[in-house]
C-alpha cells in the first residue's frame, strides 16, 4: 500500500508536463486533502502542490490513508467513498463530482 509520502509524491508528479496541463482544463480549481490529520493543498490551476492548507480552496477532501489507497488503487471511486460516508466533502459540490480526474491523474 502506499504511504502518504507515496500519494503526495504522485500528486506531484499529475501536476507536471501533459497531465498536468489535462488535469488544468478538467479540473482547474483548488483542492486540500486532509489525511489522517496532514493537509496537502492542490491548486490545478497554478499546477502547485503544497503541504499546507491554503486559504480560499474551492473544495476540502477529508479521509484516513487507507480509503486515499483504495480510490488510487481503483478499488473504490469518489463517488461511492462519498456515499458511504468514507470521505467528507466541503465546499463546491460540482468540483466533488469532478474529484475523479484528480484521483486518475495521480493514478
Amino acid at each position: 500500500m502506499a504511504s502518504k509520502e507515496e500519494i503526495y509524491a504522485a500528486m506531484t508528479q499529475a501536476l507536471e508536463g501533459e497531465s498536468g496541463e489535462t488535469l488544468k482544463k478538467k479540473f482547474n480549481a483548488s483542492v486540500v486533502f486532509v489525511v489522517d490529520g496532514e493537509e496537502w493543498t492542490l491548486d490545478a490551476k497554478n499546477l502547485t502542490l503544497q503541504k499546507t492548507k491554503v486559504k480560499g480552496a474551492d473544495l476540502t477532501v477529508i479521509a484516513t490513508l487507507q480509503v486515499m489507497q483504495n480510490l488510487l488503487s481503483k478499488k473504490l471511486t469518489p463517488q461511492q467513498a462519498f456515499l458511504k460516508r468514507k470521505i467528507r466533502v466541503k465546499g463546491n459540490m460540482g468540483l466533488a463530482m469532478k474529484l475523479t480526474f484528480v484521483i486518475a491523474a495521480t493514478r
